[in-house]
């Protein structure tokens, strides 16, 4: 309740009475991921499937402008960043199933990204016909 009074009276909720929520600092931020190495074809590749336009290799390589061999290597690609966050169980197979379900997931974020880092292409989501 203390919170909310001092929330209502334009206040800001701050100090060791209420901490800040962040990701624990050891979490690996897919913004830093996605900005070096082959993070960049990783982003294009997580940006055409959170778009709905990629539901498979073929239509992955074509939608994220990569070749066939790259978009078949998209747990090499994600993989390890799904990994390092502790988003997938490692006594289980990474499989393109849970990339492409972590992508679902992280929609929002990855369309975001791709739009404010110049991959426009991939970061437009497809409608459906009703």
């Amino acid at each position: 309740m203390e919170a909310v009074g001092i929330a209502v009276r334009g206040g800001t909720l701050a100090g060791p009475q209420f901490p800040r929520s962040d990701s624990p600092p050891d979490i690996p931020r897919i913004h830093s991921y996605f900005g070096k190495g082959k993070g960049v074809t990783a982003a294009r590749l997580a940006g055409a499937i959170a778009s709905g336009r990629a539901v498979n290799h073929e239509t992955l390589a074509s939608s994220a402008h990569v070749g066939y061999d790259t978009a078949a290597k998209l747990v090499d690609y994600l993989g390890p960043l799904i990994r390092d966050r502790g988003e997938h169980d490692p006594e289980l197979k990474m499989t393109p199933e849970v990339v492409y379900r972590w992508c679902g997931e992280h929609a929002r974020y990855i369309l975001s990204w791709c739009r404010r880092n110049g991959h426009d292409d991939v970061a437009t989501r497809t409608m459906t016909a009703p």
